[in-house]
């Protein structure tokens, strides 16, 4: 079998990215055979290789259409109008987050705004062993983060040690948590709202009309998360159809992916381009689009079946 290389991601450049990388530069990792299975290795792609593999950008379908993803310039305006509007009405914020990278990306974002008066300091809660087990690592390897995050700790200003703030693990305690009164953030996983201590948390809050959800991922067809955003009411969840009540807010600036201009622009500008390419990991029009977009710049390429 020949070595394929795969190209992982390319980090939008607004990004608070865990580990600093400049944001051109793909995340890839080498595929190659190893006795009867494969090992993967991680490399900066300099396109020395004949097939590459490329995820599809999957947002939205308008960006999907052709359109350039959304400009990053005012993520924190609309998390700032969100938390507001919800203090304002008296409910809770339900952020279902990814527990790699968005959750963190979603608190460090939270205090500066907070730090910044932009909104009042809330009871927050990361409701996620494992994002609270990634915080750690965060916390730890502070040299590696990147700038604006590594920043913040030098200044004593870590996102992750805030008034208010509190990891949860133990279930009961998760639990909790929907008997609370007033206004809190609770960001819990999964994102795509297809299992996960998010459930619990939608019921207790979805049919309030004083709460918020608020999407920061993608949601894939298919998934409780994209039925929401669709607008489909009720919604099923635990077994039980739920009207939905709550205002229901996404921020598509939060997606940890590039969009199809970014994809092709790495490819594009690599020292030297692969001979081939494989558009994987994505939705039918977002694969069948990028593969056109590969095409335009000299590069044989087809969508997965």
């Amino acid at each position: 079998m020949e070595e394929l290389l795969l190209l992982r991601e390319v980090e939008p450049q607004h990004r608070v990215q865990p580990v600093e990388d400049a944001p051109e530069v793909g995340r890839a990792v080498r595929r190659r055979p190893l006795g009867s299975g494969l090992v993967d290795q991680a490399v900066e792609y300099a396109g020395e290789v004949e097939d590459l593999l490329v995820r599809a950008a999957h947002r939205r379908e308008r960006v999907v259409a052709g359109e350039r993803a959304p400009p990053a310039g005012d993520v924190e305006r609309r998390l700032a109008d969100a938390v507001n509007e919800t203090v304002t009405a008296g409910g809770n914020l339900v952020i279902p987050a990814f527990a790699v990278g968005r959750a963190q990306d979603v608190l460090f974002r939270l205090n500066r705004l907070v730090r910044a008066a932009r909104v009042p300091r809330l009871l927050t809660f990361v409701d996620s062993p494992m994002a609270t087990s990634v915080t750690q690592l965060y916390r730890r390897h502070t040299d590696d983060l990147a700038p604006a995050l590594a920043e913040a700790f030098g200044r004593g200003e870590s996102p992750f040690d805030a008034p208010g703030l509190t990891f949860v693990r133990a279930v009961e305690q998760s639990k909790a948590l929907n008997q609370l009164r007033g206004s809190a953030v609770i960001s819990a996983g999964a994102g795509m709202c297809n299992g996960g201590r998010i459930k619990h948390h939608l019921v207790a809050n979805i049919e309030r009309a004083e709460s918020t959800v608020l999407f920061v991922g993608y949601q894939a067809r298919g998934t409780l998360g994209r039925q929401i955003v669709d607008g489909v009411d009720p919604v099923r969840i635990l077994g039980e159809p739920r009207a939905v009540r709550a205002r229901i807010e996404r921020i598509e600036e939060f997606s940890a992916h590039g969009d199809r201009e970014a994809l092709v622009a790495w490819v594009r500008d690599a020292p030297a381009r692969p001979r081939r390419a494989h558009v994987v990991h994505g939705e039918p029009g977002a694969a069948e689009a990028l593969v056109g977009a590969l095409a335009e710049i000299g590069v044989d390429a087809e969508a997965a079946r």
